[in-house]
């Protein structure tokens, strides 16, 4: 995201459709539209459900991102387009699935920008 970079450099080794072309879209917009990520975001996810039980194997992850140091700018000029008042930490609710191959990648990912963490 700090360079609006389609190819994605490791996105391939994390994430799964539909996710990885969610990624991707938004990286396109943000390269078309000028636009990167500046700063830095943190991260505290947690497994919150875990199914081992039925193919294909899951793992929920709840993750409370938080983005205040972390905003999308103008690479021209560092000017920030981000609407005001926008929250900078919510839940965000993922899915990671086991691969045949023996990989976990992250399927989904779904911001809850309407509750608190």
């Amino acid at each position: 995201m700090a360079t609006s970079d389609v190819s994605g450099g490791d996105l391939r080794r994390y994430t799964a459709d539909p996710l990885l072309t969610q990624i991707r879209l938004t990286l396109q917009q943000h390269q078309q539209q000028g636009l990167i990520n500046a700063g830095t975001s943190s991260w505290s996810p947690q497994a919150t459900q875990v199914n081992v039980s039925s193919r294909p194997f899951t793992v929920q992850i709840e993750d409370c991102f938080d983005h205040g140091n972390w905003r999308v700018v103008r690479k021209s000029t560092g000017e920030a387009v981000s609407a005001p008042g926008q929250s900078t930490r919510y839940p965000v609710v993922a899915k990671a699935v086991l691969y045949d191959d023996g990989r976990w990648l992250i399927q989904t990912a779904q911001a809850q920008r309407e509750r608190r963490c």
